[in-house]
């Protein structure tokens, strides 16, 4: 490892913490562009970051900062460089610096950028791309893959630049890209990375490469804190293709480019069936209202995507209205030239077309705030993912509407169908299990919403299956019905007339007074004390349109200290009166009791001597025993997770009781030692086994051991499922966690190694990690040839397919690692997903 001169890190240390106090104490970016919360979080995190005494300081100069697309990181970091270039004139130090971004076209956002928030640094930038070539100017502004070129050529040497920033800097961690970045940053060079995904894939993240995250906020924070859209909401679509047959009456099964040609044009069918008549859950006005991204599966897919745009009489007859030139304009990288590619852009932010048709063209960098709804393809990529939410996550107020206005995501998953019942839901989970969608980014959030803002709550989603879309035929039955969108409406009505009579306004909130807090908490009383969860399905049902939430109730209720508008704690107390009054006399005797370890004791002896029921069915008898014996019950009590584990502190008398007796009501039964949901010991024995299993099955991680496990007990209807979620997976076998980890699940663990034993044992010899030779990816390319396959995704799907004919285990293939397989990226592989690839080609083809 070279060494680094101790003062050069000193120095260029000072000078990255002196830029970061600069700007801070400047208090924006520019004299008209104040912090955004999130900009000003981002610096103070560095600051402190920077000031880490524990923190090596040559470790200080890497890291990377990660923030939602929309935020402004461009102006950010642009802006800090202007700073920290300040700071070295100021001290008579040269301070070459590096920004990389990942398309061309982001070189021109990037200098608009530093036109609006540091016009003193355009002097000094040089562009290198295939048009310019300027390397002789103090900052170098390139792509990855220029910066790519020019390192393995020699030109660019570690030690030339002071500081470099990578842009979107996920684009880094392919694994040539990490071993060239690494050879760059010994010698004392600044390196602070910015992207809105630090995650490529689960076994590609920026820890790798700039080891520490100084900084996050999430989508979900992010609009929470009303910084980008107004409210982000999904909708969701389950394709299924309809099963065809053969002259024999067998089913047909198509793989490979076949499957995804039929795919691909139910997947545009759908989508502009929804464009048409799809409505914003929201407000119940037309999709149409706003401009639309479609994001297809490839260049060919776009084109077809947009000539059925512009074939449909509908939406010809919406842009003539609008004085649009056309419905859909497709914009990729295939046949169309950048100059050309620039030319249509600027006409769709004009207004000149309802929706753009793209593939990999948008996904990063395409600004423009009016583009609120997004149509995309199904993916597999959590970065793909992020940066297409960001397409449409920008705040944009509408003249027209007088509001800000939030953003509309369409996600689905598309599947062939089976008229076999068995297969069919077979084939649906297993399209389900590979998907990445947007709620997977946004913490399964149906409408994410800022908080306290006057807006519909989203509506409950109906049981089964939302759409099913058949290739002779759409029928597409959307999350929300039309008499949900009209309750939720009306209630946003009443809300406007509250706020026209002065009886609301946003900034019109009270601290309540002790002579309140008293009356509320007698109020409590008299309705048997509920708790937040109740009173928020209360106010769901009675007042949806004033947006209560769980942790505002939460506060109220446990005595917090919290802000709210008079009218919207007047209309919570009339909600409650009308409850107190419509209580059943016996229901005010029925009080919280402490939980005792005697109670834990009796609880967990009855539950073992029945064979450890799940809670659900626990819940279901003490239902029934209550109906039976005419019992009312206060709320919601439910067999929560923390009375199962005994954490809980106290529990409702009726409750209680109802649970005793639904349990004893249970048939006793041999205790059923795997689904024991006790911690025991985590023994350096039992790591050991689930470590060798797992590395015998093809060394298999903590998200892929979680499907497996969901997958083997679905497959045998004899096994009681285990209380397992991803986490307590995770921490069986995840090499970050397993060495700290004291004590595990019992059934967990027990139905993990199940779990692996019945898995088909990976040969050692296939195990190993080969060199990939030219010849290997001259076969891979041959055999994609013949079977029509160009990009890392169709190659992706068809591995699934042969996968899921052959009903073999899955090797856990991404986009991302079949793109890199084509573009040949990596030096090795895993030989038994080489022979899995190569397979699936030769069926294909």
């Amino acid at each position: 490892m070279v060494r680094v001169r101790s003062n050069l890190v000193e120095e260029r240390l000072e000078i990255l913490r002196s830029g970061v106090e600069s700007l801070l104490v400047q208090g924006r970016l520019t004299a008209d562009k104040p912090f955004k919360k999130t900009q000003r979080e981002a610096l103070q995190a560095l600051r402190k970051y920077l000031g880490d005494e524990s923190i090596p300081a040559e470790e200080r100069l890497v890291g990377y900062i990660e923030i939602p697309t929309g935020i402004g990181k461009t102006g950010l970091f642009v802006s800090l460089l202007s700073h920290c270039q300040r700071i070295a004139d100021k001290m008579g130090v040269d301070f070459p610096a590096l920004i990389m971004v990942s398309r061309v076209d982001l070189i021109d956002q990037t200098i608009d950028s530093m036109k609006e928030y540091a016009p003193g640094l355009l002097e000094n930038v040089g562009q290198y791309y295939f048009k310019k070539k300027e390397l002789d100017k103090p900052i170098l502004l390139t792509t990855y893959d220029s910066w790519m070129q020019l390192t393995e050529n020699g030109t660019l040497k570690p030690g030339d630049f002071a500081m470099q920033i990578p842009d979107e800097a996920h684009r880094v961690l392919a694994v040539r890209r990490q071993e060239r970045a690494a050879e760059h940053r010994t010698n004392g060079t600044i390196d602070i990375a910015f992207t809105a995904t630090g995650k490529y894939d689960p076994e590609r993240t920026l820890d790798h490469t700039h080891k520490r995250r100084i900084y996050f906020k999430p989508i979900k924070q992010a609009v929470y804190d009303g910084e980008l859209a107004e409210y982000i909401e999904t909708q969701f679509f389950v394709i299924r293709l309809k099963p065809e047959r053969d002259k024999s009456g067998k089913e047909k099964f198509f793989s490979g480019a076949e499957s995804e040609r039929r795919k691909q044009k139910a997947w545009t069918q759908t989508m502009v069936n929804a464009f048409v008549s799809g409505v914003d859950a929201m407000t119940g006005e037309p999709l149409t209202d706003h401009q639309a991204a479609f994001f297809a599966g490839n260049t060919h897919h776009a084109d077809i995507t947009a000539a059925a745009l512009n074939a449909n009489p509908a939406l010809q007859a919406i842009a003539r209205k609008k004085g649009c030139k056309g419905v859909a304009v497709a914009i990729h990288t295939n046949g169309i030239n950048s100059s050309r590619q620039i030319e249509l852009m600027k006409a769709f932010k004009r207004g000149e077309y309802l929706a753009v048709v793209g593939d990999e063209k948008f996904k990063e960098g395409f600004d423009h705030p009016p583009l609120k709804n997004i149509f995309d393809y199904q993916r597999g990529s959590y970065v793909d993912k992020a940066q297409i939410i960001g397409r449409a996550s920008r705040k944009f107020f509408d003249p027209h509407k007088n509001r800000f206005v939030g953003a509309v995501v369409c996600d689905s998953i598309i599947y062939e169908g089976s008229d076999d019942k068995a297969e069919d839901e077979w084939r649906e989970k297993k399209a389900r299990l590979n998907a990445i969608t947007a709620e997977s980014i946004l913490e399964d959030a149906v409408i994410l919403r800022k908080r306290y803002v006057p807006l519909i709550p989203p509506p409950k989603r109906p049981k089964g299956t939302p759409t099913v879309i058949h290739l002779d035929g759409v029928e597409v039955e959307a999350f929300c019905s039309l008499e949900q969108i009209k309750h939720y409406v009306n209630e946003t009505r009443k809300l406007r007339v509250a706020a026209q009579e002065g009886k609301l306004h946003p900034e019109g909130l009270i601290s309540l007074s002790d002579e309140q807090r008293d009356a509320f908490g007698k109020l409590l009383e008299s309705t048997g004390n509920l708790g937040p969860t109740r009173i928020l399905y209360l106010m769901t049902q009675e007042r949806p349109a004033l947006c209560f939430d769980y942790s505002e109730l939460s506060r109220l209720v446990y005595g917090g200290g919290i802000l709210i508008h008079p009218y919207r704690f007047g209309e919570l107390c009339k909600v409650l009166e009308a409850y107190a009054a419509a209580l059943p006399p016996e229901m005010l005797q029925d009080r919280f009791i402490p939980f005792t370890d005697d109670m834990k004791r009796e609880f967990r002896e009855l539950r073992i001597a029945r064979g450890n029921p799940h809670k659900d069915v626990i819940y279901e008898a003490a239902v029934a025993w209550a109906k039976k014996n005419k019992k009312v019950l206060a709320d919601n009590f439910g067999v929560s997770t923390g009375i199962m584990q005994g954490k809980q502190q106290t529990v409702r008398q009726s409750a209680w009781q109802a649970i005793i007796q639904g349990v004893t009501s249970l048939p006793v039964t041999k205790p059923n030692a795997t689904a024991d949901h006790v911690l025991v010991p985590y023994t350096p024995e039992m790591k050991r086994e689930l470590a060798k299993l797992a590395k015998s099955r093809g060394d298999i991680g903590s998200a892929r051991l979680y499907r497996m496990l969901k997958e083997f007990e679905a497959a045998r209807t004899e096994l009681r499922p285990v209380e397992a979620d991803v986490d307590n997976v995770r921490n069986l076998i995840d090499p970050k966690r397993i060495e700290r980890m004291k004590s595990v699940y019992k059934d967990v663990f027990e139905r993990a190694v199940q779990t692996l034993r019945a898995a088909e044992e990976v040969k050692k010899e296939d195990a190993k990690v080969v060199p990939i030779t030219p010849a290997m990816y001259q076969e891979l390319q041959r055999l994609m040839e013949r079977a029509g396959i160009h990009g890392g995704r169709t190659l992706r799907q068809t591995v699934e397919s042969y996968e899921q004919a052959r009903r073999l285990e899955p090797s856990g293939v991404s986009d991302g690692l079949m793109q890199s397989y084509i573009q040949q990226r990596y030096d090795t592989t895993k030989k038994s997903r080489w022979k899995r690839v190569i397979a699936a080609l030769k069926a294909a083809a």
